[in-house]
């Protein structure tokens, strides 16, 4: 019988988290879309505890806000970029 073995990466630092509703607000989506972009690689999201709770990593969401074709998204949410920073 194959024994089951878990990687277990060295946690080194916490990324700072937003919940998922924060981040449906911030970028105004829906959850289809928030989860199409989960799936899809566009933002970083973590399982948190035995409750499944889903946290997204804040880097990714800021760098949904550098990249190019996202650049009229920038200029029509102006501002969010800034809030998310703080």
């Amino acid at each position: 019988m194959a024994r089951s073995t878990r990687r277990i990466n060295e946690v080194t630092e916490i990324p700072p988290t937003m919940t998922r509703e924060e981040v449906m607000s911030a970028l105004h989506i829906s959850r289809s879309t928030f989860n199409r972009m989960v799936a899809e690689g566009e933002l970083t999201a973590y399982w948190i505890g035995s409750h499944r709770k889903q946290v997204i990593d804040k880097r990714s969401v800021l760098q949904y806000f550098q990249e190019p074709a996202n650049a009229v998204a920038i200029s029509q949410r102006a501002g969010i970029t800034h809030a998310l920073a703080q």
